[in-house]
């Protein structure tokens, strides 16, 4: 929540939760990043190193997007469902059949 993840994650009517554990996964990708640089800062100096991986850190660089939008362009990124806010299409559209198809 920290983040602002929660603030544009949902739709209009409120927040939602995430699909799938975002922080979990920026975090193990960074941690990915991190250990394939020490290894090859090991190969090259044949020195160790340490990594430090934060949650937040992680997933407030995610974030990146929506931050810059707004610092930079005033744009707030509003909670806009399956829908994307500033891309056009994307989202889920009722078909004749009654059935939704998604484009993103």
């Amino acid at each position: 929540a920290e983040t602002g993840l929660c603030a544009i994650t949902g739709n209009q009517q409120g927040p939602a939760r995430v699909g799938v554990s975002v922080c979990d996964i920026s975090a193990g990708m960074t941690a990915h990043s991190a250990i394939l640089q020490a290894l090859y800062h090991r190969e090259v100096t044949g020195e160790g190193n340490s990594i430090r991986v934060s949650l937040f850190d992680a997933l407030a660089d995610w974030m990146n997007v929506p931050v810059l939008q707004n610092d930079y362009s005033g744009y707030r990124t509003v909670r806009a469902g399956v829908k994307h806010p500033s891309l056009a299409p994307y989202g889920a559209y009722r078909c004749a059949d009654g059935k939704e198809v998604v484009f993103s």
